[in-house]
Order: structure tokens, then sequence, then C-alpha cells
């Protein structure tokens, strides 16, 4: 009987020889067994070693059958320690299934799991039927393409120049294979004796973190391990007249039932120009044991390395990028779709740079911090600056392990381009290096800060009379809605409260209130969403006096906000009224705008004349180490879609959403105009009545998360 063959088609087993991988000259690779011991095959080609293949598949009935045959050939020729290497290279299985396959079918030789690298060495030799066993001369030259049938293997070897040595021989040797090695805490192993070159009358076995911890049957079952970790074991034999021992050490591992794996990557660019490459990290957590990476419309298609680099797109378009990862507590997959953008070298459109980081922005000396790029529109090129950080420069567009040595706060920059249009968002105190862990479970929270300069005294206000009833800033006759105040602050993530300089206060009823407020940043640079509330009687306030309000829940930031108060006109009349910096006349600075009907606009516009100005309010705020996580790909649905008028974007209702932006593309990469309206609490609405039928992408920032969705236009 031959060999199985590989294809969808077809699955049979034939009789004839022949070569099974077209290749005349070894392609080179660097992987680890299911030992953990990494194989660099050219390392030994280049030490003068003769090196013999073994494809395989562990379902593979002709592999079955060959395998006690090339495992004896391996043992003949020193078991790897002399002239001849012997590797099993996996097709398509996971650790625990080939570590299952050499404890049953007697493989002691070195094997390399298809999901830990195997499968891409076996497509990169052609081959596709099983077993195809190989030999590569040290001169790089396989001189051996397909030895079958496999019963004179070693006379084949020895012929090429193998120098037989066979090892443990005549050496009484204590061995023994354990089935599971992976398990989960409170979960059994199963062993049995597998001594070498003798025949074993007496077997005294050592489980250290194993109940029960020792055994002197043969092969004991139902070893039970109870707490996560990685556990020895040890084997004694004796056939009467010698002893072997043999230790194992972290033969067990013990996996926490609640550390299932838990994928995540991230790539160093996601916008390319077409037959550029991309690098991929795994930002995975848990415990797996090996890994599958996608890139459809990527070469390679497919990778098992923990970070595949130089995957080339040769096609513009927008391609998924998925990661599976394989555990006994269960599989997880990532996709990310659209996650890569190829773009024609010759386009370009307006930019609008924005970043984050990966993980945490409060961090420890020492520690590193990743960046991701958050750009809209489609960038060309990167340039980033960080202050204390080494490297201080990168031109990768998501650069990875920046490391901060010295406590301080850091600022970090980034310039983006594509040759047409540039922009550059400079985030200023935007990393909090520690000394050590920071102890505040409230998080770093910095002193309050404002906008009024420290040579801006005494503050003040307007009285309005006589050409108007009131007050600036507060009740008054051009019935102000609400006063916004400005803020570009990159440290906090959170704003907790405000101090606020009351003036005047006088509630002309018990009810009478004022509304704290703080917004996020409409696309015009106006005060958008309302993001946290806080109602107060007008009563409660003794003017002239600082008052602290405190928000019930902390409002989530990004940078850029405005806090301020919504003031409501009973009659009788209410007065309210905060202080303001003085007047810093024309071309000086403002950061405060009134809201006057349903429009904002700024001091000097209400009062037609030349005040510019900022509120004196006091910003109360934290910077947690990072906003709570969201699966885009599963919590985000659009609807209609496709849609000839408005469509919908809805977060899941169970996420905590604390940040929200989106954009829409056509299909050549240019963004539209199109207003993106909040709707409800995580209901979102962009109005396409106006857009011309075809297809359109939607690209979503939602915490530190980003995605892109296909929408249609009819």
């Amino acid at each position: 009987m031959k060999k199985s063959i590989l294809f969808a088609f077809f699955a049979l087993i034939f009789s004839v020889s022949s070569a099974q991988t077209p290749l005349t000259v070894a392609v080179d690779f660097t992987a680890d067994d299911v030992e953990g011991n990494t194989h660099h095959l050219f390392e030994y080609l280049d030490a003068g070693k003769y090196v013999v293949l073994d494809f395989y598949f562990t379902t593979c009935t002709s592999c079955q059958g060959a395998t006690p045959t090339i495992n004896q050939s391996y043992m003949d020729f020193g078991c790897n320690t002399n002239n001849v290497i012997f590797i099993g290279i996996n097709n398509g299985n996971s650790i625990s299934e080939v570590l299952a396959y050499e404890a049953t079918y007697g493989a002691t030789y070195p094997s390399i799991a298809g999901l830990s690298g195997g499968t891409a060495i076996t497509d990169d030799y052609g081959v596709s039927a099983f077993p195809t066993i190989i030999m590569i001369a040290p001169n790089h030259d396989i001189i051996e393409q397909d030895i079958w049938p496999v019963d004179p293997l070693t006379d084949v070897v020895e012929g090429h120049g193998g120098i037989l040595s066979p090892c443990g021989s005549t050496v009484f040797t204590a061995d023994f294979v354990g089935i599971p090695t992976v398990i989960m805490a409170g979960g059994s192993v199963d062993f049995s004796d597998n001594t070498q070159n003798g025949t074993p009358i007496s077997w005294t076995w050592s489980f250290p973190g194993g109940v029960p911890a020792t055994s002197i049957v043969q092969n004991p079952t139902g070893i039970v391990y109870a707490n996560p970790g990685s556990y020895n074991v040890t084997l004694t034999v004796s056939d009467g007249t010698q002893t072997s021992t043999t230790t194992k050490n972290l033969y067990i591992t013990v996996v926490d039932p609640n550390n299932a794996p838990e994928a995540d990557f991230i790539a160093n660019y996601t916008v390319v120009q077409v037959t550029n490459a991309v690098n991929f990290y795994n930002l995975s957590t848990g415990y797996y044991d090996s890994l599958l990476w996608q890139f459809p419309g990527g070469l390679p298609t497919e990778s098992s390395i923990a970070n595949p680099t130089g995957i080339i797109y040769n096609t513009i378009g927008e391609y998924d990028a998925t990661l599976i990862l394989y555990s006994p507590l269960g599989n997880d997959t990532l996709i990310k779709p659209l996650y890569i953008q190829v773009i024609d070298a010759s386009f370009a459109d307006t930019l609008s740079a924005d970043f984050s980081t990966v993980g945490g922005r409060l961090i420890v000396q020492g520690w590193s911090v990743g960046f991701e790029d958050l750009s809209i529109g489609y960038p060309s090129s990167w340039q980033w600056e960080f202050q204390g950080g080494t490297p201080a420069t990168s031109s990768i567009q998501n650069p990875q392990n920046i490391t901060y040595s010295t406590p301080g706060i850091y600022d970090v920059k980034l310039i983006i381009s594509n040759g047409l249009s540039t922009d550059t968002l400079f985030k200023d105190d935007y990393i909090v290096v520690t000394t050590e862990p920071w102890p505040d479970p409230d998080g770093y929270c910095e002193d309050t800060v404002t906008n009024i300069r420290s040579n801006e005294r005494p503050l003040t206000f307007r009285h309005l009379t006589p050409s108007k009833w009131g007050y600036f800033p507060g009740h008054n006759e051009y019935l102000v809605k609400a006063y916004a105040e400005k803020f570009t602050f990159y440290t906090y993530t959170n704003v907790h409260g405000l101090i606020v300089p009351v003036v005047k206060a006088y509630g002309a009823s018990s009810t009478a209130k004022v509304r704290f407020t703080v917004w996020d940043v409409d696309a015009n640079g106006k005060p958008g969403a309302e993001i946290e509330k806080k109602d107060v009687f007008i009563n409660t306030f003794t003017p002239y006096f600082y008052h602290v309000v405190m928000f019930d829940h902390p409002a989530p930031v990004n940078g850029q906000f405005f806090i301020g108060y919504q003031i409501y006109y009973n009659n009788p009349a209410d007065t309210f009224v905060v202080y303001m910096s003085p007047n810093r006349g024309v071309g000086g600075n403002n950061s405060l705008y009134v809201k006057k009907g349903a429009n904002w606009i700024t001091p000097s516009a209400l009062l037609n004349d030349t005040l510019n100005t900022s509120l004196a309010i006091r910003v109360l705020g934290c910077l947690y180490n990072e906003l709570p996580a969201i699966n885009l790909d599963e919590s985000l649905t659009i609807y209609p879609n496709p849609t000839n008028g408005k469509t919908y974007l809805q977060i899941d209702e169970n996420v905590v959403l604390q940040y929200f932006e989106s954009y829409i593309f056509d299909i050549s990469g240019r963004m539209l105009a199109q207003p993106v309206s909040k709707e409800g609490n995580g209901l979102y609405s962009i109005d396409l009545n106006n857009v011309a039928p075809g297809i359109y992408f939607v690209t979503v920032i939602a915490n530190q998360e980003k995605t892109t969705r296909k929408v249609v236009v009819y």
C-alpha cells in the first residue's frame, strides 16, 4: 500500500512510487517541534549533516504503518546525535493531536505540528501525497525526492553517507508517554510505560501536583491534576539487575478553565499601496497551543507562525484578516472585515490624523506601549514622534514596543501624508509613566485644569444693563440656553466633576436648576452630543464661592471636549452667573461658545463686540488605563443594507460605549460629507438620500476599536 493523496475531489491509496516533491534544492525553514525545540534546516545542513524529512498527517493509514520503520531508522543513525537528522513534518494537525499520534504509533523522532509550521513547510515543498520521505544532502540538494517503499530506509540513508551509530541499542532506559499532556484543572492523564531495551519488572512513578502523587503499576491511569501549572513526571524502572530513571520536566500542563483564549491582533499597516507588504502582530491572550492566520488577497494566504511578516497584497481592494486560536479550552476566532485596504499608488484624498494606544497609557517605567493609527482617509506615509520613548520616532503605520524608561508625562505626535494632503495631530501629556504600578483604582487623577491663564486676574462677568437685562455668562435677554467651554487635554480619559466659580445664584423657585454638562466635539469643532450631565438646584449655590459639582458617572472624553452648563428661563426669572476671563480683545483666543436658539456661536457674535474669553470653570479628571474593550465585528449592526435613504449604525446595548466616530467613503476611497447623527443609546444614523447609487464603505471607531463595513445604496 502506498500513500494517501490530499485533494478535495478524491482520496485514494495507490501503489506506484513517484517523486512527491518537485523540488531538487531544499527550502529553508525554522520551526518548533511539539516539545518546544527549535529546528533550523540550513543550520543542520551547513554543519555537514544529512536531513530526512517525513511528511505525514495523523489519520493517514499509510503514514501510521510507516512510522515504526522511520523511527527505527532514526535510532539506527544515533537519534539525531550524529550526521543524520530526522524530523517529522505534520500537515494540518495540532500539537495535542501530534503528541497522541506519536504515543500511539511509537514515533520518538521530533515532529513539527501542522498548525505550528508543518503545513506551511509542506506547502513550500509541494507535497500532496502522504507519507513522503525525502533526504537532503549537506550541499542543500534533495538527493531523495520520495523514499518508497519505506522498508529499506536505513539502507538508502547509509548509501548516501549516513553513518550507522545506533542510539541506546544496549542501554536499559526508562521512558513513558502521557495522554493528554495538556488538560484543564480537574482533568486527568493516563500514563504508559515505554521503557527501551529491556523488560522492567517494577515501576515507581512520581506525579508532583497529581492525585495520586505516586504509583507502582506499569501503566497508571486517571492521574488527576487539580491546580493550574506545569508539572514534572518521573519514572524509575528495574529489570531485577538494572535500574533507570527518567524525569520529563514540565511535562504536564494544567490550564485554568477561566483562561480561555481570546484572539486579537494588529497590523503594522492597514492601508498599503498595491504590491506592498504587511506584518501582523499577535496580541492574543489566554492559553492556546497553536494558531492559524488567514489572509484573503494576500501572499501567502495562510500562516501558522505567531507574528507573520511580509504578507504581500497585489490587487487593489479591501480584505479581511483572520486569526484562529486552537486550545483544549475551546478555539477562538477573530475576523477583522475589510481590515487591509490596498490602494492605487497614485490615489490621494483629504486626511484627518488620529491615533490611540494599544493597551494602557498609564504605565510603569521600563514598560512598552503600542500605537494604532485611527486616521481618516488613505495616508501613504506616517511620521511618529515619541517624547521620552525608545525609539523616539517611527515611520510605520502602527508602531509597537515603544519603551518608556524614565518616569514622566510625555507627548506623542503623528504626521500623515498621501502626497496631496498632510495632517498633524499632537497629543500633549498623553503617556503617563510612573515608578511603580499606580495604586489608585480610580486611575491617575491630574490636578484640575482650566483655560484661564495665570496672569488673567481678576476674573470677571458682565452686567448687560442698560441695553439688555441679565448677565454674561448667565441668564440674560438674549435667552442664551447654554455656555460651553472647549478643552483640548489628552491626559484625561474621564471627567469626574467641575469646580465652578459662582458669581450670582438666585432661584425664583425651589426647583429652579442648572444642568452641568460634558459634550463631545462635532465635525465643525462645536459642542456635539451630550456625554454626561448633572442637575443642581440653583439655591444650593453660595455666590462668590467655588463649588464642586461631581457627575453621577464619569464622562468619557478623548482629548477634545466641552464642559459647561445649560440654564432655563422661568417666570419669575432665575439668575445664575459664572466667572470668566478678562476680555482678550481682537485676535485673542476664545474657547467659549454660547447656544442661542439651535445654534452655537461665539460671544463676540452674540454681543456684537470683540469679546474673546474662557469660562473660569476647572475640570476634575482622571486617566484610566484603557477604555472598555469592544468586539466591533460582533457588536456593530448596520441596517437597512442595501438602503435608499437613512442607514443606521447600532452598537449592542450591552456594550459600554465611551467614544464613537463614523465616516463614509465612496468606492474610490474619497470621504463623503454625510453627517452622522446620534439617535439614541448606541444608535447612530447616516442620511444617504442624496447619494448616488453604488457601493460605499462606512468606517466606525468605537472606544479604541476600528472597523469598516460595506454599504450598498440603490
